[in-house]
């Protein structure tokens, strides 16, 4: 801090100031003003050029001696602290190797948890501008749009003359949303999106740039097996790895993993997993046995009951709705199945319970008292057509499944050899980023949209979000 001891104080500058203000005043007011001079002429004689500088630079003083009082009194060493920051200016691209090592999900309910380790990868040829104050070099992350502090906990960093390589421990929360819901089949995602905090420093912005395999999906993330896999039953190995979840199943263990690039800032610092899973009964097929059985057994009591010979009239109206009634009651036990959480009136649902009490309130009428017997037989025909319902759901749940299943490939996530065959070699050789030059393995979304690369591993959104956010995704389809 600069001494000021010897120079003026802000007060003796002020009182100097106002000094010279009463010698001009008491100048003006006593003196005799010339004859032919006017008043403008008169202060133009009084107030010498001297007088008008040393008075400008009272005032420097007193502007400068304000600021300093306004900080504490306290300068400023570094000289760039001064400067505003401007995010536009000296905008500096880092590529950066995201790499997932995906263990298992964990949960009760719906409080999902995904468990891994992310290794984060920095190539920068001046990384002393992305040190923090912990000697790390690293970015930030932001998971499901909440910044990381107890989610991601640093294991071990790495630094050489090619770049910063630092391991995180990763136990981060999964965004549970209804991918399809038909009927009582439902099909939810468990995403986890990861975005990478840009870093400033005083006279620098760096923006992460995440790099794509070129070569080898895994590089981007891959899948741990605790078990040893068996031939014809990887998937299930796989399932029973990675599945710690007490209501859920994995439709497929392997992710659809997603990369947005911002055309306008020219960088990709946000990529997305997405996991498929669906409730464990739908998977057992006891669901819709649960559902369809006693629905069958009542449609074919009911159509008995409607087309029986002794109901023409032997039988007393009475006994016709009381036999009429039993069957209705059986019905009403299925609504404990078929309870769902939705704030819609009219929903496939809905429509089936519907349709089920419109039809057997319709076949208890008997002909006695409406004159006619198709009106029962209409119910009766009504009840068989609500069943369309349950099976068209149950087929485009299936149908759904298995273009999932078929979408994801064992060789683009799992590090095992065990699947190899005469023309594939699936074993997994792990990047080294001391060793190994990473424009060998990957490469930028920007450059990978340029060159028109995606064809081969990835697939790309028809229509950018936003107008200048493009997705570039795998599984291609």
């Amino acid at each position: 801090m600069t001494s000021i001891t010897n120079e003026p104080t802000l007060q003796d500058e002020r009182d100097s100031f106002h000094d010279k203000e009463n010698v001009k005043q008491s100048f003006t007011s006593n003196s005799e003003k010339p004859k032919g001079k006017s008043e403008k002429e008169l202060m133009e004689t009084s107030l010498k050029t001297e007088d008008v500088e040393e008075i400008l630079n009272m005032l420097r003083k007193i502007i400068q001696h304000q600021k300093e009082d306004k900080n504490g009194g306290k300068e400023e060493d570094d000289a760039q602290l001064l400067q505003p920051r401007v995010v536009g200016r000296d905008r500096v691209t880092v590529p950066v190797q995201n790499y997932f090592y995906l263990k298992h999900i964990v949960g009760d309910e719906d409080d999902l948890v995904l468990v891994g380790s992310i290794i984060q990868c920095v190539f920068h040829r001046d990384i002393s501008g992305l040190q923090n104050n912990d000697g790390l070099f690293d970015f930030g992350y932001r998971l499901n749009e909440v910044a990381a502090y107890d989610d991601v906990l640093v294991m071990r960093k790495e630094v050489s003359e090619k770049g910063a390589k630092t391991l995180f421990q990763m136990r981060a929360p999964l965004n549970l949303d209804v991918y399809f819901h038909s009927f009582i089949f439902k099909v939810l995602t468990a995403t986890l999106t990861v975005e990478l905090s840009t870093s400033h420093t005083s006279s620098k912005t760096f923006l992460p740039d995440l790099l794509l395999a070129k070569k080898d999906l895994r590089h981007n993330a891959s899948i741990r097996i605790d078990t040893n896999p068996l031939p014809g039953i990887v998937i299930e190995d796989l399932k029973r790895s990675m599945d710690k979840m007490a209501k859920y199943d994995f439709i497929t263990p392997f992710p659809t993993v997603e990369y947005f690039y911002d055309a306008k800032r020219g960088n990709c610092s946000k990529c997305k997993l997405t996991f498929y899973l669906r409730d464990v009964k739908d998977y057992s097929g006891s669901k819709i046995i649960e559902v369809l059985a006693p629905m069958l057994l009542i449609s074919t009591l009911n159509t008995a009951h409607v087309f029986n010979p002794e109901n023409n009239g032997d039988t007393s109206v009475t006994e016709y709705i009381s036999n009429a009634a039993t069957i209705a009651l059986a019905s009403v036990f299925l609504l404990e199945y078929l309870s769902v959480e939705t704030t819609q009136i009219l929903t496939e649902t809905t429509l089936y319970l519907l349709m089920i009490f419109v039809g057997l309130a319709l076949s208890s009428l008997p002909e006695a008292l409406v004159g006619t017997r198709g009106v029962a037989i209409a119910g009766a025909v009504l009840v068989w057509l609500s069943l369309c319902i349950p099976m068209k759901a149950a087929i485009m749940f299936y149908l759904l499944q298995n273009k999932i299943l078929r979408a994801r490939k064992y060789q683009q996530f799992v590090m095992d050899s065990s699947v190899n065959d005469e023309k594939h070699d699936y074993s997994f050789k792990a990047f080294n980023h001391e060793k190994q030059d990473y424009n060998d393995y990957f490469q930028s979304c920007e450059d990978m949209l340029a060159a028109g690369e995606l064809s081969r591993l990835y697939g790309q959104n028809q229509k950018p979000i936003r107008k200048r956010v493009h997705v570039i995704h795998y599984p291609k389809d």
